[in-house]
């Protein structure tokens, strides 16, 4: 299969080579039929920041559908749908003999979706809505994020066997009069859980910004420490960022280490806030990562520039990249005869791990990234849970 770009804004999808195939062990041609319904704006008169990140998107699933192409022979028929247009009932009605749908960043519509796909069986596949819960009521709808509560699960998880190791650093929690707060929930089921575990830990108080001194004078540099932070906003990570870096070295003099729990938003840090990450050991879970040093990486967005004319626009997670992997990963699937794989599927920016739980009629992501930095390393290491 070959994608021929016409311009920056318009691709052709090619009929499937017939002679293709050859590096996938003579597999089955099969016949995939995907509906994308995207918030393009074709018919505005401006681009807004809704549209331009859905096209995006867009052209990030074209880019799979281009590689997925040329490593299988599979027939694939893609239907693009704008939900701007003002045709999104007789769309929607269209949609009887696709194989799955990808839903687009509107909570209404997914829900008018949902009824629609649920009744035809037909897989509908949530994309953007992080906390969009019709995957509960709902049969055949996949939510690709990990819910909070199952993410709290799971980075607790981590972090409690981090402490249960023979070796463990001393956990120590930070706990800042002149803090926001917001991660309070966590910290307190964190709690919760290193008592029922007995494992002991200490509460640091302190007010305002935290100095090395302070550190320094109620943690003995003799030992290595496991920090615990109680918000993810940049604000108050600027707090506490430097000190812990100075406080950081002082044990690398002895022969000890630092790491500093932290939580999603800090994937957003930038410049010094970013630098010091690898300063302090910070350690935090994710939804998404992408290595931007990593070939493959390197290489979609070079595509993507090479097809469009111009980079990917940043965020998190990166559109393109999100279409590209939200692609893949359906194209795989249906390829392998289903579509959920029945295995962890990791991609350039996100990872996927459907699972049933009961109770609930449709299915969700189970994967979760841990981000851990060590002081000297060029780039984080990366755990998939």
């Amino acid at each position: 299969m070959q994608l021929t770009p016409v311009n920056a804004e318009i691709v052709r999808i090619d009929q499937p080579d017939t002679n293709a195939g050859e590096t996938c062990d003579n597999a089955a041609i099969r016949h995939h039929r995907i509906a994308m319904m995207l918030p393009l704006c074709t018919t505005a008169e401006k681009t807004t920041r809704q549209s331009a990140l859905a096209t995006d998107f867009y052209r990030g699933a074209l880019l799979a559908v281009k590689d997925f192409g040329e490593a299988y022979p599979d027939s694939i028929d893609l239907k693009v749908y704008d939900t701007t247009d003002g045709n999104f009932s007789n769309n929607l009605a269209s949609l009887h003999n696709v194989d799955i749908v990808i839903t687009p960043d509107d909570e209404a519509k997914i829900a008018q979706i949902a009824r629609y796909t649920g009744t035809h069986s037909i897989p509908a596949f949530n994309s953007f809505i992080v906390k969009d819960s019709t995957y509960i009521t709902t049969p055949y709808m996949m939510q690709t994020y990990i819910g909070q509560e199952r993410m709290y699960a799971k980075a607790i998880d981590y972090v409690v066997e981090t402490l249960s190791a023979t070796d463990a650093p001393k956990p120590v929690i930070l706990d800042n009069a002149n803090d926001r707060k917001d991660k309070l929930n966590f910290v307190s089921r964190l709690k919760e859980r290193l008592d029922r575990e007995g494992i002991e830990y200490t509460t640091l108080e302190f007010d305002g910004n935290l100095h090395k001194t302070i550190l320094e004078d109620n943690l003995p540099t003799s030992a290595s420490y496991f920090i615990i932070t109680m918000s993810g906003h940049l604000t108050e990570y600027n707090k506490i960022a430097s000190g812990l870096a100075a406080f950081a070295e002082s044990l690398a003099a002895e022969g000890n280490t630092l790491t500093t729990f932290g939580y999603p938003e800090w994937i957003s840090f930038r410049g010094d806030a970013q630098d010091k990450l690898a300063q302090i050991g910070a350690l935090y879970y994710s939804r998404f990562y992408v290595d931007k040093d990593g070939e493959d990486t390197k290489r979609t967005i070079a595509e993507f520039r090479r097809w469009y004319g111009k980079a990917p626009a940043d965020g998190i997670p990166v559109q393109a990249l999100l279409g590209y992997d939200s692609m893949r990963y359906i194209l795989t699937a249906l390829h392998e005869g289903n579509t959920i794989l029945d295995r962890p599927y990791h991609g350039i920016q996100s990872s996927y791990n459907f699972v049933h739980t009961p109770g609930i009629k449709g299915s969700i992501n189970d994967a979760l990234y841990i981000i851990r930095y060590i002081a000297g390393a060029t780039s984080p290491s990366v755990t998939i849970l």
